[in-house]
Protein backbone atom coordinates (compact mmCIF):
# COMPACT_ATOMS: atom_id res chain seq x y z
CA UNK A 1 0.00 0.00 0.00
CA UNK A 2 1.53 3.11 -0.91
CA UNK A 3 1.65 6.07 1.20
CA UNK A 4 -0.20 8.30 -0.72
CA UNK A 5 -3.15 5.69 0.00
CA UNK A 6 -2.74 5.25 3.44
CA UNK A 7 -5.08 8.60 4.27
CA UNK A 8 -7.83 6.85 2.80
CA UNK A 9 -8.23 3.72 4.39
CA UNK A 10 -9.11 5.27 7.66
CA UNK A 11 -11.57 5.65 9.54
CA UNK A 12 -13.70 8.88 8.21
CA UNK A 13 -10.55 9.74 5.44
CA UNK A 14 -13.58 9.33 2.18
CA UNK A 15 -15.79 11.42 4.36
CA UNK A 16 -13.19 14.04 4.70
CA UNK A 17 -12.36 14.06 1.28
CA UNK A 18 -16.03 14.45 -0.15
CA UNK A 19 -17.02 17.62 2.00
CA UNK A 20 -14.06 19.38 1.91
CA UNK A 21 -15.26 20.85 -1.20
CA UNK A 22 -18.05 21.76 0.81
CA UNK A 23 -16.07 23.44 3.83
CA UNK A 24 -14.12 25.59 1.17
CA UNK A 25 -17.30 26.78 -0.34
CA UNK A 26 -19.03 27.37 3.30
CA UNK A 27 -17.80 31.32 4.42
CA UNK A 28 -18.81 32.44 0.80
CA UNK A 29 -21.71 30.80 0.94
CA UNK A 30 -22.61 31.99 4.42
CA UNK A 31 -21.32 35.33 3.30
CA UNK A 32 -24.01 35.50 0.27
CA UNK A 33 -26.88 34.13 2.61
CA UNK A 34 -26.00 37.00 5.12
CA UNK A 35 -25.33 40.08 2.66
CA UNK A 36 -28.47 38.56 -0.14
CA UNK A 37 -30.79 35.99 1.12
CA UNK A 38 -31.32 37.38 4.30
CA UNK A 39 -32.37 40.93 3.45
CA UNK A 40 -34.53 39.31 0.34
CA UNK A 41 -36.49 37.29 3.02
CA UNK A 42 -36.83 40.47 5.26
CA UNK A 43 -38.15 42.51 2.45
CA UNK A 44 -40.64 40.08 1.69
CA UNK A 45 -41.75 40.08 4.89
CA UNK A 46 -41.26 43.68 5.77
CA UNK A 47 -43.89 44.27 2.16
CA UNK A 48 -46.79 43.01 4.56
CA UNK A 49 -46.27 45.14 7.49
CA UNK A 50 -47.10 49.14 7.61
CA UNK A 51 -43.46 49.35 8.33
CA UNK A 52 -42.17 53.39 8.50
CA UNK A 53 -39.42 54.83 9.92
CA UNK A 54 -39.12 54.99 13.58
CA UNK A 55 -42.09 52.39 13.64
CA UNK A 56 -40.04 48.83 13.21
CA UNK A 57 -42.40 46.31 11.14
CA UNK A 58 -45.28 47.97 12.70
CA UNK A 59 -49.11 46.71 11.96
CA UNK A 60 -49.55 44.12 9.92
CA UNK A 61 -51.50 44.84 6.60
CA UNK A 62 -51.73 41.94 4.39
CA UNK A 63 -51.88 42.50 0.68
CA UNK A 64 -52.25 46.82 1.98
CA UNK A 65 -49.32 47.65 0.39
CA UNK A 66 -49.55 46.01 -2.84
CA UNK A 67 -52.67 47.56 -3.26
CA UNK A 68 -52.16 51.12 -2.78
CA UNK A 69 -49.00 50.88 -5.31
CA UNK A 70 -50.96 49.18 -7.91
CA UNK A 71 -53.75 51.83 -7.64
CA UNK A 72 -50.98 54.36 -7.54
CA UNK A 73 -50.62 56.59 -10.84
CA UNK A 74 -46.64 57.06 -10.31
CA UNK A 75 -45.98 53.32 -10.32
CA UNK A 76 -47.22 52.76 -13.87
CA UNK A 77 -45.40 55.83 -15.11
CA UNK A 78 -42.51 54.14 -13.82
CA UNK A 79 -43.41 50.28 -14.70
CA UNK A 80 -43.90 52.09 -18.40
CA UNK A 81 -40.42 54.10 -18.03
CA UNK A 82 -39.19 51.36 -16.96
CA UNK A 83 -40.32 48.86 -20.08
CA UNK A 84 -39.05 51.50 -22.51
CA UNK A 85 -35.27 51.84 -20.17
CA UNK A 86 -34.77 48.16 -20.72
CA UNK A 87 -36.13 47.31 -23.95
CA UNK A 88 -34.61 50.08 -25.57
CA UNK A 89 -30.62 49.58 -23.65
CA UNK A 90 -30.95 46.08 -24.41
CA UNK A 91 -32.09 46.18 -28.06
CA UNK A 92 -29.64 49.01 -29.04
CA UNK A 93 -26.80 47.50 -27.02
CA UNK A 94 -27.63 43.85 -28.51
CA UNK A 95 -27.79 45.71 -32.39
CA UNK A 96 -24.52 47.72 -31.63
CA UNK A 97 -22.43 45.04 -30.13
CA UNK A 98 -23.30 42.26 -32.55
CA UNK A 99 -22.20 44.48 -35.47
CA UNK A 100 -18.66 45.69 -33.40
CA UNK A 101 -17.91 42.46 -32.83
CA UNK A 102 -18.24 40.99 -36.19
CA UNK A 103 -16.57 44.06 -37.79
CA UNK A 104 -13.75 43.72 -35.04
CA UNK A 105 -12.99 39.84 -35.89
CA UNK A 106 -12.48 40.49 -39.40
CA UNK A 107 -10.27 43.80 -38.72
CA UNK A 108 -6.76 42.54 -39.23
CA UNK A 109 -4.86 45.87 -38.41
CA UNK A 110 -5.20 47.08 -34.90
CA UNK A 111 -7.27 44.50 -33.70
CA UNK A 112 -6.32 44.42 -30.06
CA UNK A 113 -5.92 48.15 -29.48
CA UNK A 114 -9.42 48.26 -30.46
CA UNK A 115 -11.01 45.41 -28.46
CA UNK A 116 -9.30 47.21 -25.61
CA UNK A 117 -10.29 50.81 -26.38
CA UNK A 118 -13.98 49.18 -27.08
CA UNK A 119 -13.84 47.70 -23.87
CA UNK A 120 -13.02 50.70 -21.52
CA UNK A 121 -17.05 51.88 -20.82
CA UNK A 122 -17.37 48.90 -19.14
CA UNK A 123 -14.80 48.97 -16.45
CA UNK A 124 -15.22 52.36 -15.82
CA UNK A 125 -17.22 53.36 -12.55
CA UNK A 126 -20.60 54.30 -12.73
CA UNK A 127 -20.67 57.73 -11.50
CA UNK A 128 -17.36 58.50 -13.42
CA UNK A 129 -19.34 57.59 -16.51
CA UNK A 130 -22.81 59.31 -15.70
CA UNK A 131 -20.88 62.65 -14.47
CA UNK A 132 -18.38 62.70 -17.63
CA UNK A 133 -22.26 62.62 -19.54
CA UNK A 134 -23.77 65.11 -17.63
CA UNK A 135 -20.81 67.69 -18.37
CA UNK A 136 -20.75 66.00 -22.32
CA UNK A 137 -24.67 67.25 -22.50
CA UNK A 138 -24.42 69.95 -20.45
CA UNK A 139 -26.36 72.83 -22.27
CA UNK A 140 -24.01 75.85 -21.12
CA UNK A 141 -20.75 74.45 -21.97
CA UNK A 142 -21.39 70.75 -22.75
CA UNK A 143 -18.68 69.22 -25.96
CA UNK A 144 -22.13 68.41 -28.05
CA UNK A 145 -24.00 71.29 -27.66
CA UNK A 146 -20.46 73.89 -28.44
CA UNK A 147 -20.28 71.33 -31.26
CA UNK A 148 -23.40 72.47 -32.53
CA UNK A 149 -23.61 75.91 -31.42
CA UNK A 150 -19.89 76.28 -34.35
CA UNK A 151 -21.57 74.56 -36.70
CA UNK A 152 -24.30 76.61 -36.89
CA UNK A 153 -27.47 74.43 -35.61
CA UNK A 154 -29.21 76.06 -32.92
CA UNK A 155 -32.03 73.90 -32.63
CA UNK A 156 -28.85 71.68 -31.44
CA UNK A 157 -27.05 74.18 -29.62
CA UNK A 158 -29.25 75.01 -27.07
CA UNK A 159 -30.67 71.76 -26.01
CA UNK A 160 -30.90 70.30 -22.36
CA UNK A 161 -30.31 66.76 -23.26
CA UNK A 162 -31.21 65.55 -19.56
CA UNK A 163 -33.28 68.11 -18.20
CA UNK A 164 -35.90 68.40 -20.41
CA UNK A 165 -38.94 65.59 -20.19
CA UNK A 166 -39.10 65.32 -24.44
CA UNK A 167 -35.14 64.69 -24.25
CA UNK A 168 -33.79 62.66 -20.80
CA UNK A 169 -34.67 59.43 -21.79
CA UNK A 170 -33.74 59.26 -25.12
CA UNK A 171 -30.31 60.81 -23.99
CA UNK A 172 -30.01 58.45 -20.78
CA UNK A 173 -30.69 55.46 -23.21
CA UNK A 174 -27.46 56.64 -25.81
CA UNK A 175 -25.06 57.18 -22.34
CA UNK A 176 -26.49 53.13 -21.51
CA UNK A 177 -25.95 52.53 -24.77
CA UNK A 178 -22.16 53.63 -24.57
CA UNK A 179 -21.85 51.83 -21.36
CA UNK A 180 -23.55 48.43 -21.90
CA UNK A 181 -21.96 48.06 -25.39
CA UNK A 182 -18.45 46.42 -24.49
CA UNK A 183 -20.38 43.80 -22.65
CA UNK A 184 -22.62 42.44 -25.46
CA UNK A 185 -19.50 43.07 -27.89
CA UNK A 186 -16.52 40.90 -25.85
CA UNK A 187 -19.24 38.03 -25.25
CA UNK A 188 -20.08 38.19 -29.12
CA UNK A 189 -16.54 38.13 -30.31
CA UNK A 190 -15.38 35.30 -27.90
CA UNK A 191 -18.73 33.00 -29.78
CA UNK A 192 -17.85 34.13 -33.24
CA UNK A 193 -14.59 32.53 -32.77
CA UNK A 194 -16.24 29.51 -32.63
CA UNK A 195 -18.01 29.57 -35.81
CA UNK A 196 -16.29 26.95 -38.09
CA UNK A 197 -14.82 28.60 -41.15
CA UNK A 198 -16.65 25.14 -43.16
CA UNK A 199 -19.47 27.28 -43.12
CA UNK A 200 -17.99 30.67 -44.31
CA UNK A 201 -16.34 28.32 -46.91
CA UNK A 202 -19.37 26.78 -47.89
CA UNK A 203 -21.45 30.12 -48.16
CA UNK A 204 -18.78 31.11 -50.40
CA UNK A 205 -18.71 28.38 -52.65
CA UNK A 206 -22.88 28.87 -53.10
CA UNK A 207 -22.42 32.46 -54.23
CA UNK A 208 -23.30 33.94 -50.78
CA UNK A 209 -21.56 38.08 -50.49
CA UNK A 210 -21.13 39.29 -46.91
CA UNK A 211 -24.62 39.93 -46.11
CA UNK A 212 -26.03 36.84 -47.08
CA UNK A 213 -23.08 35.28 -44.89
CA UNK A 214 -23.96 36.96 -41.75
CA UNK A 215 -27.28 36.58 -42.18
CA UNK A 216 -27.45 32.47 -42.61
CA UNK A 217 -24.20 31.50 -41.26
CA UNK A 218 -23.25 33.90 -38.41
CA UNK A 219 -26.62 34.99 -36.74
CA UNK A 220 -28.05 31.23 -36.64
CA UNK A 221 -24.26 30.05 -34.81
CA UNK A 222 -24.95 33.43 -32.15
CA UNK A 223 -28.90 33.00 -31.27
CA UNK A 224 -27.89 31.19 -27.90
CA UNK A 225 -25.27 33.73 -26.83
CA UNK A 226 -27.75 36.75 -28.06
CA UNK A 227 -30.83 35.05 -25.96
CA UNK A 228 -28.20 35.02 -22.53
CA UNK A 229 -27.18 38.39 -23.57
CA UNK A 230 -30.59 39.59 -23.78
CA UNK A 231 -31.38 37.93 -20.39
CA UNK A 232 -28.72 39.27 -18.45
CA UNK A 233 -28.82 42.64 -19.67
CA UNK A 234 -32.50 42.99 -19.24
CA UNK A 235 -31.65 41.45 -15.21
CA UNK A 236 -28.88 43.63 -15.04
CA UNK A 237 -30.30 46.86 -16.17
CA UNK A 238 -34.11 46.64 -15.02
CA UNK A 239 -32.41 46.37 -11.46
CA UNK A 240 -29.64 49.35 -12.23
CA UNK A 241 -30.73 52.12 -10.02
CA UNK A 242 -27.26 54.57 -9.94
CA UNK A 243 -27.00 55.17 -13.81
CA UNK A 244 -30.14 56.65 -13.67
CA UNK A 245 -30.26 58.09 -10.82
CA UNK A 246 -26.77 60.00 -11.38
CA UNK A 247 -27.64 60.96 -14.33
CA UNK A 248 -31.12 62.08 -14.21
CA UNK A 249 -32.58 61.84 -10.61
CA UNK A 250 -35.64 60.26 -12.10
CA UNK A 251 -36.57 63.46 -13.44
CA UNK A 252 -37.44 66.35 -14.93
CA UNK A 253 -41.21 65.52 -14.10
CA UNK A 254 -40.64 61.94 -13.63
CA UNK A 255 -39.94 61.45 -17.24
CA UNK A 256 -37.16 59.06 -16.41
CA UNK A 257 -38.26 57.48 -13.17
CA UNK A 258 -37.49 53.79 -13.32
CA UNK A 259 -39.04 51.43 -10.79
CA UNK A 260 -35.69 51.28 -8.67
CA UNK A 261 -35.80 54.95 -8.14
CA UNK A 262 -39.77 54.52 -7.17
CA UNK A 263 -38.68 52.52 -4.67
CA UNK A 264 -35.72 54.41 -3.27
CA UNK A 265 -37.96 57.50 -3.14
CA UNK A 266 -40.66 55.33 -1.08
CA UNK A 267 -38.07 53.86 1.45
CA UNK A 268 -35.73 57.20 2.11
CA UNK A 269 -37.95 60.04 0.61
CA UNK A 270 -41.35 58.78 1.88
CA UNK A 271 -39.91 56.99 4.72
CA UNK A 272 -42.76 54.21 3.69
CA UNK A 273 -40.44 51.09 4.02
CA UNK A 274 -43.60 48.96 3.16
CA UNK A 275 -44.45 49.99 -0.06
CA UNK A 276 -40.96 50.09 -1.13
CA UNK A 277 -40.80 46.56 -0.38
CA UNK A 278 -44.16 45.53 -2.09
CA UNK A 279 -42.66 47.78 -5.43
CA UNK A 280 -39.08 45.63 -4.67
CA UNK A 281 -41.17 42.47 -4.55
CA UNK A 282 -43.31 43.02 -7.67
CA UNK A 283 -40.22 44.00 -9.57
CA UNK A 284 -38.68 40.87 -8.28
CA UNK A 285 -42.06 38.69 -9.40
CA UNK A 286 -41.17 40.29 -12.96
CA UNK A 287 -37.68 39.71 -13.54
CA UNK A 288 -38.30 35.82 -12.23
CA UNK A 289 -41.33 35.38 -14.98
CA UNK A 290 -38.80 36.32 -17.21
CA UNK A 291 -36.44 33.85 -16.79
CA UNK A 292 -38.68 31.56 -16.48
CA UNK A 293 -39.89 32.00 -19.78
CA UNK A 294 -36.51 32.03 -20.93
CA UNK A 295 -35.49 28.79 -19.66
CA UNK A 296 -38.72 27.07 -21.12
CA UNK A 297 -37.55 28.40 -24.62
CA UNK A 298 -34.13 27.70 -24.15
CA UNK A 299 -35.13 23.73 -23.07
CA UNK A 300 -38.05 23.81 -25.94
CA UNK A 301 -35.36 24.78 -28.15
CA UNK A 302 -32.89 21.69 -27.12
CA UNK A 303 -35.60 19.41 -27.14
CA UNK A 304 -36.48 20.12 -30.82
Amino acid sequence: MTAAALPMSRPGGRLAQVSLPYLLMAPALLLLTVLTLVPLLYSIVMSFFEAELGQGLGRFVGFANYVAVLHDARFWNAAWNTVVWVLGSVSSQVVVGVLLAVALDRLVFARMFFRGALFLPWVMPVAVIAYLWRWILNPQNGIVNVTLRNAGIEWGATASWLSDPESAMYSALVVNLWRGVPFVFVMVLAALQGIPKEEYEAARIAGAGPLREFWYVTLPNLKLIIATIVLLRTMQIANNFSMMWLLTGGGPAESTEILPILVYVHAFGAHKFGQASALAVLLLLLLMAISLIYVRALRERRDA
